[in-house]
C-alpha cells in the first residue's frame, strides 16, 4: 500500500485542501492519505486559530472521506514537529507500506534547508504539486532530489489561500465560497479570525 502524508497548518482548512486530496487519489498517487494538522509549523512563526480549533475543522472536512486518516500526533505533542520525525513515526506504524510526502513544488527550493531532508527522502518519495506542468527532472535536479523519488501532480490550480480567507474574515466579509458549509459555520459559531478575538480552544 502507498500512503501519502499531507501536513499543514490548515488555518483554516479550505476547498483546495480537499481538492488536492481528491486529486491525489484520482491520479493513483496513493491508496491512503494521512492528513496531519501541525501544532505549529517549524517554518511559520504563528498560527491564528488554536490547534484544537484547526483539528476540529479538519475533522469536519476529512472525517467523511474514505481512505483518509486524520493524524493528531503533532498536535498531541504540543510543540512544533519536524516532518522527518512525523514520517518516522508513521513508518514505524506501517513498516510494510510505502510513503509519499505531498509538497508544493514552490517549496522545493527550501526543502534542502528543512530538518534532516535526507532522512525524509529515505522514508518517503515526494508528490510535487504544481499549477502547471514543469519538467519533473528539472524540478528534482534543481533541488538535488533523485528523480526516482519524485512524482508530479500538475495542473492543480485552486486559487484560494488560507491567508486570503483569514483576511476576508477579519474584514467581516463572507468567505463561504472557499469553505465547506460545516467549516464556515464552525468559524462563525466560535468567532474565529475576527480581529481582536482570541482563539477559542487550546
Amino acid at each position: 500500500m502507498i500512503r501519502a502524508v499531507f501536513g499543514g497548518s490548515f488555518d483554516p482548512v479550505h476547498r483546495a485542501h480537499r481538492a488536492l486530496v481528491q486529486d491525489v487519489f484520482a491520479r493513483g498517487l496513493a491508496d491512503h492519505i494521512h492528513v496531519v494538522p501541525a501544532w505549529l509549523s517549524p517554518h511559520k512563526s504563528t498560527a491564528i486559530a488554536a490547534p484544537g480549533d484547526r483539528l476540529a475543522m479538519v475533522r469536519l472536512v476529512f472525517d467523511p472521506v474514505a481512505d483518509v486518516t486524520i493524524e493528531t500526533l503533532e498536535i498531541d505533542g504540543g510543540r512544533p514537529a519536524y516532518t522527518a520525525d512525523t514520517l518516522a513515526a508513521l513508518r514505524s506504524r506501517y513498516p510494510d507500506d510505502g510513503f509519499r510526502l505531498v509538497l508544493g513544488a514552490d517549496q522545493l527550493d527550501a526543502f534542502r534547508r528543512w530538518h534532516e531532508p535526507e532522512r525524509i527522502l529515505n522514508d518517503a518519495e515526494l508528490i510535487l504539486v504544481a499549477r502547471q506542468s514543469p519538467p519533473l527532472a528539472d524540478l528534482c535536479a534543481g533541488a538535488g532530489v533523485p528523480r526516482e523519488r519524485c512524482h508530479l501532480l500538475s495542473d492543480f490550480d485552486e486559487p484560494v489561500s488560507a491567508t486570503r480567507i483569514r483576511a476576508t474574515l477579519e474584514r467581516g466579509e463572507d468567505a463561504g465560497p472557499w469553505l465547506s458549509p460545516p467549516v464556515a459555520e464552525y468559524i462563525r459559531r466560535h468567532g474565529l479570525y475576527r480581529d481582536g478575538d482570541p482563539p477559542s480552544r487550546p
